[in-house]
């Protein structure tokens, strides 16, 4: 699905606000440490053109989904 200018205009100027929450999030010593691996490891996979699971059955197609 293609987004629409307007939409893409939208989360352009969406995306810094975001990125500087979730850097402040990363830097704040009230949030637990293994939440921020979590997170950490979820952008790292949705990143990563490998597909970990891919091979294993009614896991591999969830798997993207499932961290989205």
């Amino acid at each position: 699905m293609a987004l629409s200018v307007v939409a893409a205009a939208r989360w352009a100027l969406q995306f810094p606000k975001t990125a500087l929450l979730a850097s402040r999030l990363f830097l704040d010593t009230r949030v637990s440490p293994l939440l921020k691996l979590a997170a950490a490891l979820a952008a790292v996979v949705i990143v990563s053109p490998v597909d970990l699971f891919g091979d294993v059955p009614l896991l591999g197609p969830v798997d993207d989904v499932a961290l989205l």
